[in-house]
């Protein structure tokens, strides 16, 4: 049996096969969904950076990050510190690098400020006070 021969069959045998039962996709997409069951992964809307290409970035620059999940809004600004708004939530924030992790408290406006180091990747996790989490993805300074 040649090559062309082998690909004529397993065409053949394709066409036959039947899909895969609607009962195993949903077994599938469950099995996803469960990976959000203790923290929501907030999606990235925005990104200052994504918006100012700069080879070498001043010294003064801000850099803005907006995430979102469900009712839960994070905007992040950047600088020497990381300063933060949680909207949609109360409790608290822990931010992790590779390096350990920091707990801060949101103010009554819902502010937080933490400091970083210098070229440390980053993700918070925001837990609410009634137990719900909502995490980032990671990002840098």
């Amino acid at each position: 049996m040649n090559e062309d021969e082998l690909l004529q069959r397993l065409r053949a045998v394709a066409s036959e096969v039947d899909g895969v039962p609607d009962h195993v996709n949903l077994a599938a997409e469950a099995a996803l969904g469960t990976r959000r069951l203790d923290e929501e992964l907030a999606e990235l809307i925005a990104d200052s950076a994504e918006h100012t290409p700069q080879l070498v970035r001043d010294a003064s620059d801000i850099r803005m990050l907006s995430f979102r999940a469900g009712a839960v809004g994070i905007e992040i600004e950047i600088d020497d510190r990381l300063r933060g708004l949680v909207t949609g939530a109360r409790g608290t924030v822990t931010i992790e690098t590779p390096g350990g992790t920091t707990e801060a408290e949101l103010d009554e406006r819902g502010w937080f400020t933490a400091d970083i180091p210098e070229a440390a990747t980053v993700r918070l996790k925001i837990t609410a006070d009634d137990g719900t989490g909502v995490v980032t993805s990671w990002f840098t300074r």
